[in-house]
């Protein structure tokens, strides 16, 4: 099992010549990226390094702007949010940007302030979530369908992509996303998967981003919230025809437990991995009862990215092969 620790910035990247020489990953204008973002990051350094000279290390870096290695988006989307905001100032829809993701073939609408554009976003997990030609996704937590569309084109024509979201505002963004990469094998289903069926509140954690949770603990403090209907993964597949998955992914803001006991039937297959982000909330015993619930399963851990500070982390599981560890296990 390959178990990693990064703060924030680690996660970044950035063996130091890679950090110079690598261009955004995606944005409106891929071009103007690639040239522009290069000499930026020069002329960062320069200035970086003028300082230190002229005031040493320890004040140069009380300097707000030049403690960190910064830039990493996209200059086209900043010049290109510049001029939506002046051209729809009067205006208080919500902007849509349309991205470009050159390096792996697709494109995706975004919400200008919403939190949608991270470009490279967990980059270093997506590379380990690996469905092949002919697999069933399930992509849990979908948001705007960064995962329903890379997996879409992975599991081919012969696969299928199951993506459940919660947030109504989410879901109209992932169908858009989905028929905008003419996306023929994505099943999208607005629900909040949970333990039980039921209808419930999915609150805002943030008015500046759209990564809403049914986990109160998790809610800003306004307490802001969408009423949302709820079912078990095992009802929701089962309505649906879905007998067999092989990929799930589960991105649900503290409710990854809950979830996990609504799928008790489609945990039971043959051949399934999970890719689970763990996050915090008010029950110190959560990430121990993923783990155990998951062990207990016969499933083990192969990757396991923590990430410090946040006290969150990237998860995969495995099913074992072991057919003697299948009996009578039960959690209790």
């Amino acid at each position: 099992m390959l178990k990693n620790h990064l703060n924030k910035e680690e996660l970044r990247g950035k063996h130091f010549l890679t950090w110079v020489t690598t261009g955004s990953l995606e944005g409106p204008i891929p071009p103007v990226d690639a040239i522009t973002l290069p000499i930026l990051k020069f002329s960062f350094l320069a200035l970086r390094l003028l300082f230190k000279l002229l005031l040493g290390r320890e004040r140069r870096n009380k300097i707000h702007f030049l403690r960190k290695f910064w830039l990493d988006t996209s200059p086209s989307y900043l010049l290109m949010v510049r001029v939506h905001r002046f051209l729809h100032r009067n205006k208080d829809d919500v902007q849509l940007l349309k991205i470009q993701v050159p390096k792996d073939h697709y494109q995706y609408f975004c919400r200008i302030g919403m939190g949608d554009f991270l470009p490279g976003h967990e980059g270093h997990i997506v590379g380990r979530f690996t469905p092949k030609e002919g697999d069933t996704v399930i992509d849990i937590g979908a948001h705007i369908g960064r995962y329903t569309i890379t997996s879409s084109k992975q599991v081919g024509n012969t696969g299928k992509v199951v993506a459940i979201e919660a947030d109504p505002d989410n879901f109209q963004l992932l169908k858009r996303n989905i028929a905008l990469n003419n996306l023929t094998n994505v099943l999208p289903l607005n629900y909040a998967v949970f333990s039980t069926r039921t209808r419930m509140k999915l609150y805002e954690q943030s008015a500046s981003a759209k990564y809403n949770s049914v986990m109160l603990a998790r809610a800003a403090k306004t307490k802001n919230y969408v009423e949302v209907n709820a079912d078990t993964l095992d009802s929701i597949l089962k309505q649906n025809g879905i007998n067999q998955v092989n990929w799930i992914k589960i991105d649900v803001e503290g409710a990854e437990f809950e979830v996990l006991k609504g799928s008790t039937e489609t945990l039971s297959g043959e051949n399934v991995s999970l890719l689970v982000e763990i996050h915090n909330i008010d029950d110190p015993s959560h990430y121990d009862n993923i783990i155990d619930f998951l062990k207990y399963r016969n499933y083990e851990i192969t990757f396991e990215q923590r990430y410090d500070g946040s006290g969150e982390s990237h998860v995969i599981f495995r099913k074992k092969n072991n057919d003697n560890n299948n009996n009578n296990l039960k959690y209790l």
